[in-house]
C-alpha cells in the first residue's frame, strides 16, 4: 500500500472535508462555501486528477476528475451571480428589476446547490471513499515525468488554441474566458502539486519584465512555490516567465469580467424592460459607464495574447529552465 502522506491531495482534500463537516451547521450551507473559497481547494482537487488523467488516461482519475468539476461549477455558477449583483447594486444606473433578475438566477442556483449537498449528505462519504481508494504515488519517476510532458503539451496547444484565431478575439465566454482557464491550469498545476513543479531562477533580462511582471505577481502567495524534499524528477518552469503567466491570468481575468458584465447586464434588461430596447449592450456599457467597448476589451484581450505567445514568446521561456 502506498505511504498516502506522499499525495498532493492530502491537505487540499482535508481543506475541503473540513469546510463540507463546517457548512452541516448553517443555515444556507451552499452559499456560506462559496463565501469561505470552498472552491479553491475544489479547483486544487480538480486539477491534480484533470492533469493526472491527461496525462496517463487514468480513468480513477477522470471520475474524479468530472466529481470536482461539478462541484467546483457549481460554486461558480454562485461566483458569477453574486459577483455581478454587488457590482450592480453599487451602480445607481443599474434599474432595481435587473438586479430582482440576476438575484433570482442566484437564489436558484443556490437552492439547488443546497439540495444536492443535503442529498448527498455533504459528499462525506464520497470524499472519504477517494482518500481511501486513491494509490497514487506522485514519488513515481515514471508519473512525475508523465505529467511534467503533459504540462508542456498543455502550454503548447494553449499556443495552439490561440493561434486559430489570427483575426482577433470576438467572444468573451469561448475565447477571452476560454484562453485563461487554459492558462490558469498551468498557474494552478504549481500550487496543487505541492513542491513537484518548481521555480527556476535566471539571471537573464528580457524585454517583456517590466511590462509583465509587477511587484504583485512576485509577492502573490500563488508564486511562492515550495519544494517538496526526496523527489526524483521536478517539473521545474522558469520563475519570471511564471511571474508573467500570473499577470496575464489578472489582467484576462479583469477584461474577461468587465465583457461578461456587460452580457449579463444586458441580459438582465432584455429580461425586465417593458419596452424593447434596440441594443441592449451598448445600453449595459452606459450603465456600466465603461469607456472602452466590447471590441476594444477583445482588442486588448487578444493583444496582450500576441505579445505572450508571438512578440516575446514568453510561453517558450516558461519551459526554458537549465
Amino acid at each position: 500500500m502506498k505511504n498516502k502522506n506522499t499525495t498532493p491531495y492530502d491537505v487540499h482534500l482535508t481543506e475541503l472535508l473540513n469546510l463540507l463537516e463546517e457548512s452541516k451547521k448553517q443555515e444556507n450551507p451552499a452559499y456560506w462555501l462559496y463565501v469561505n473559497k470552498t472552491r479553491v481547494p475544489l479547483f486544487m482537487l480538480e486539477s491534480l486528477t484533470r492533469l493526472l488523467y491527461k496525462a496517463t488516461n487514468d480513468q480513477f482519475a477522470k471520475g474524479w476528475y468530472k466529481f470536482f468539476k461539478k462541484l467546483e461549477d457549481l460554486i461558480g455558477e454562485i461566483d458569477y451571480f453574486d459577483v455581478f449583483i454587488k457590482q450592480f447594486q453599487e451602480n445607481k444606473s443599474v434599474k432595481n428589476e435587473q438586479i430582482f433578475y440576476l438575484q433570482r438566477k442566484l437564489d436558484k442556483v443556490v437552492s439547488k446547490f443546497n439540495k444536492k449537498l443535503l442529498n448527498n449528505d455533504f459528499f462525506t462519504a464520497d470524499l472519504l471513499e477517494f482518500k481511501e481508494d486513491n494509490e497514487t504515488d506522485f514519488k513515481d519517476k515514471a508519473l512525475l515525468i508523465s505529467l511534467h510532458e503533459q504540462i508542456k503539451t498543455e502550454i503548447l496547444l494553449t499556443e495552439s488554441f490561440f493561434n486559430k484565431h489570427p483575426n482577433g478575439f470576438t467572444s468573451f465566454e469561448s475565447e477571452v474566458h476560454a484562453m485563461r482557464r487554459k492558462l490558469r491550469w498551468i498557474s494552478i498545476y504549481g500550487i496543487s502539486l505541492g513542491g513537484i513543479v518548481t521555480l527556476r531562477k535566471t539571471n537573464k533580462k528580457f524585454g517583456w519584465e517590466k511590462e509583465f511582471i509587477g511587484q504583485a505577481d512576485k509577492n502573490s502567495k500563488y508564486n511562492k512555490l515550495p519544494v517538496k524534499k526526496g523527489l526524483n524528477h521536478y517539473i521545474p518552469l522558469q520563475e519570471k516567465a511564471f511571474y508573467a503567466l500570473s499577470h496575464v491570468i489578472a489582467k484576462l481575468g479583469e477584461i474577461k469580467d468587465k465583457g461578461l458584465a456587460i452580457e449579463a447586464l444586458a441580459r438582465s434588461l432584455e429580461k425586465t424592460s417593458a419596452t424593447k430596447v434596440s441594443n441592449p449592450r451598448l445600453y449595459a456599457i452606459r450603465q456600466l459607464k465603461l469607456r472602452q467597448t466590447e471590441a476594444h476589451l477583445l482588442k486588448e484581450a487578444y493583444d496582450l495574447m500576441y505579445k505572450f505567445f508571438v512578440t516575446y514568446n514568453i510561453h517558450i521561456q516558461l519551459l526554458s529552465v537549465n
